[in-house]
């Protein structure tokens, strides 16, 4: 039989051969480390795309390999990839000023082992919740994503700014994981089981919904409130401008698109298996759905996550802390498909999130250079870079056009797609948000190309990017521009990728 769950053991294997390296060769070489973790990721990833098609179960139905899980391991695989890319270049730079004055950092070469390894580490998990279906390995995958997402954030012990971060980090995702407990503890004891879609089968049961509707809509909430944590969705969103504030540059990349894609993996794994295919007949006589019936919640989440991201990303010179504000406007978009509950929401989702990680990715390697030369990230710290790095500011602007939703870029069409899935759904008010705060987006974005290009910096001294950086740069330029002029191909791929797996053939006539 096929091993299923070779992309996982590679990941897990290629953590334990960074640790172990960076404890025996950290005098040797101490960026071969890193090197170790990008090879067991590329290795990972092929793993992952060979399993296309598969459709099949393991241990006792608790490890599954779909559309869904094919989609988001591949996708959380290539920001691990582009993450490790840009974290080489943190190894042995130079640590930041008393006070964090310089917010891209720089990790000691001794600990380049256990910087890789918490990268790997945080990833398994990611895939971890991609792959689950049984609720138990759900929340295993979310405990390592996020207890190695602590340790990440906080890896500068000598930063106040890192440690701080951290202690917030950690408060306040021990109080999200509680609550997706709590929500967990309600489902498995309403259901009397954890498999994830023996769940949804119970759920679907007659006279279920009739005795007990109420608790599993107040299960279906504390579920979703931990995973909207996750991907930083309002109301649930204020960790994260001091989170991407303090942490090294590599894990904010990492916060902001890997870590958010695994969000959205357990959003979609527990929407479209416990819940989104449940029918009932209603006290009206008529059949009633639980993912019509919770649209309404998702879509005030949705709707106020763009608008306050936009609002508050408007008020800040902090450029990490724009993507911070910015992060909340764009998972209020990717909430959209859930809420408009249109056929091709999935697809939507997917190619969303494949546009929002390029164009972050190459967006944050600008950033980390940018920072460590001006040591500062505030918005003048990108005063003059047309002149001391041109070719760097046009692909800054580049990544935040596709990032603001101008056409020709990947993320218009990505914004497109979820424009018109919103319209299919009758949520009017949805596709009009999407409208208004692509518009304002325009201006918190513009105003960093602006320092860029309009404004002279203190000098003019060229900025040398170094190898690493420039690679995530031009893989991620490379991905928007095939995205904004091959756009159907692309859609018709991750459409294809679902399709192969027989996702939706599995639950004919449920949704």
């Amino acid at each position: 039989m096929t091993m299923i769950w070779l992309p996982e053991a590679i990941v897990l294997a290629g953590a334990l051969a960074s640790l172990a390296f960076g404890v025996l060769g950290r005098r040797s070489s101490p960026r071969a480390a890193m090197d170790l973790a990008l090879v067991f990721t590329l290795a990972a990833l092929l793993a992952t795309a060979a399993l296309a098609g598969t459709v099949v179960e393991a241990f006792a139905g608790a490890f599954r390999i779909d559309g869904v899980t094919l989609s988001f391991q591949l996708l959380l695989l290539v920001g691990t990839a582009l993450t490790l890319l840009l974290a080489r270049e943190d190894v042995g730079a130079p640590a930041p000023a008393t006070g964090g004055a310089a917010p891209s950092g720089g990790v000691p070469a001794e600990h380049a082992g256990e910087y890789a390894g918490l990268l790997l580490l945080a990833a398994l998990g990611g895939m971890l919740i991609a792959a689950a279906a049984d609720l138990l390995l759900l929340f295993l995958g979310f405990e390592l994503l996020s207890i190695a997402g602590y340790a990440l954030v906080g890896f500068r012990k000598e930063d106040p700014l890192s440690t701080q971060a951290a202690v917030k980090y950690v408060l306040t995702g021990a109080t999200a994981t509680g609550v997706f407990v709590f929500g967990l503890s309600y489902l498995i004891g309403l259901t009397g089981t954890t498999d994830v879609y023996a769940a949804g089968e119970v759920i679907a049961s007659p006279g279920f919904m009739e005795r007990y509707g109420r608790l599993i809509f107040l299960a279906f909430l504390f579920l979703f409130i931990g995973a909207a944590y996750k991907i930083a969705a309002f109301p649930f969103h204020l960790w994260a401008p001091d989170v991407y504030r303090g942490a090294p540059t590599p894990v904010t990349m990492f916060l902001a698109v890997v870590s958010k894609a695994a969000g959205l993996a357990l959003i979609v794994r527990l929407y479209l298996g416990a819940f989104a295919w449940t029918h009932w007949v209603g006290a009206s006589g008529l059949r009633e759905s639980f993912l019509l019936k919770s649209g309404p919640v998702v879509a005030l989440v949705s709707g106020f996550s763009m608008v306050l991201g936009s609002v508050l990303a408007l008020r800040t010179r902090d450029v990490k802390r724009l993507f911070a504000y910015a992060g909340i406007a764009h998972a209020g978009y990717l909430l959209v498909p859930l809420a408009a509950a249109n056929p091709s929401m999935l697809d939507q989702i997917v190619f969303y999130l494949l546009a929002y990680l390029l164009a972050s990715a190459g967006a944050f390697a600008v950033l980390r250079r940018v920072t460590e030369e001006s040591g500062t990230s505030d918005l003048k710290a990108f005063a003059g870079l047309y002149h001391r790095a041109p070719w760097s500011a046009w692909a800054l602007l580049l990544f935040f056009l596709s990032l603001a939703g101008i056409p020709l870029t990947m993320g218009f069409f990505g914004k497109w797609y979820l424009l018109v899935g919103a319209a299919w759904g009758g949520h009017g008010l949805l596709a009009t948000l999407i409208v208004v705060t692509s518009v304002m987006s325009y201006a918190y974005y513009f105003a960093v190309l602006k320092q860029a290009f309009l404004r002279p910096g203190s000098t003019e001294r060229p900025i040398r990017f170094r190898g690493a950086e420039v690679a995530v740069v031009l893989i991620a330029a490379a991905g928007v521009l095939l995205g904004g002029l091959l756009p159907g191909e692309v859609l018709r791929t991750i459409a294809q990728a679902f399709d192969a797996a027989h996702f939706f053939g599995l639950y004919d006539g449920r949704l």
